[in-house]
């Protein structure tokens, strides 16, 4: 669709239509993935073209007898976000800022009251370091968790495949020994993640303590901040 055609409403003013028209451009210039363990409920791709949405995130929201699907507002934060960081190399704390106004304002155009809204968001977030993350996307841009401190966290979080002993080898005549040198292999292949996981431990530790010793915490995440629409 040319960017002409995207524009069904004009104003130069804050207008709810034309925002309206905003996320569903936003919305055409990216695919939005479902499958995944997403830290901090939403991320983005590398190459910008993939925003993840964690999988356990609700897709809809009930709102006035009706519902109201969460990705539109969603997306709109992390696209500006990714942009910022990286266009104008902003920190996370910066970008994020910026792209958490565009999102309520998304929000509230919609008709949702904001409050409503960032109380299902932290209701579904957790501390990265609570996080039980199984399924996190090869591509995701770490910027975010990298600019918080949270990159011990991210040791672990998708363990390397053990290597399997194949069928053919089991069964084939005089294999024994192939066996013997596989199992050593796979051994050797679970010292290394289990040194992997006990070092991320040791470094969240440290961070914990800093952390508890500073007088204020960052700000983290979509639930860092309580802006109020009322």
């Amino acid at each position: 669709m040319k960017r002409e055609a995207e524009i069904r409403h004009r104003s130069e003013e804050v207008d709810d239509n034309v925002l309206g028209d905003v996320v569903m451009a936003l919305h055409r210039r990216v695919k939005i993935s479902h499958d995944f363990d997403i830290p901090y409920i939403a991320g983005y791709s590398i190459d910008r073209r993939t925003v993840y949405i964690d999988r356990h995130l609700p897709r809809t929201m009930p709102w006035k007898g009706q519902r109201v699907r969460l990705s539109p507002f969603l997306l709109t934060h992390e696209i500006i976000e990714k942009a910022l960081l990286d266009e104008l190399r902003l920190h996370y704390l910066h970008a994020h800022q910026i792209a958490l106004c565009a999102e309520r304002d998304a929000v509230m155009a919609a008709g949702v009251r904001w409050q409503r809204y960032q109380s299902l968001m932290k209701l579904n977030e957790k501390p990265i370091d609570q996080e039980k993350l199984r399924k996190v996307p090869p591509d995701l841009d770490l910027t975010p968790y990298r600019d918080l401190q949270d990159s011990p966290c991210l040791i672990g979080w998708s363990k390397p495949r053990a290597p399997r002993i194949s069928r053919s080898l089991r069964t084939s005549r005089g294999g024994s020994g192939k066996i013997a040198a596989e199992r050593r292999h796979i051994g050797a292949h679970n010292d290394t993640c289990d040194k992997s996981r006990s070092q991320s431990a040791q470094d969240l530790s440290l961070i914990r303590q800093k952390r508890a010793a500073a007088a204020c915490r960052l700000p983290r995440g979509r639930c860092g901040l309580s802006l109020d629409s009322e």
